[in-house]
């Protein structure tokens, strides 16, 4: 072979394995990419249903809150305004 023909072959070589390497970064890359969807994916379920637990909660200590004192008032009219007094 000749000299020049020896000079093609490794720079024939050459580009072979950056491509090669190459190749193999881009499937890594894909693999990575991939995780961080299915990460991502997960996180947002999650935070999803954090944030139905923290609504459905909210909601249930405002509807079971504290219990109220049940009074019953008495209205009396006065000249100028009505009034409202607590029964004893």
């Amino acid at each position: 072979m000749s000299r020049q023909g020896e000079e093609i072959l490794k720079r024939i070589v050459t580009i072979r394995d950056a491509h090669d390497k190459f190749l193999d970064d881009f499937s890594k890359l894909g693999t990575n990419l991939k995780n961080a969807g299915a990460n991502y994916d997960s996180a947002d379920k999650r935070a999803r249903r954090i944030a139905g637990d923290l609504e459905g909660a909210s909601r249930g200590m405002i509807d079971e809150g504290p219990p109220v004192e049940h009074r019953t008032l008495t209205i009396r009219q006065t000249d100028s305004a009505m009034a409202f007094e607590p029964e004893r």
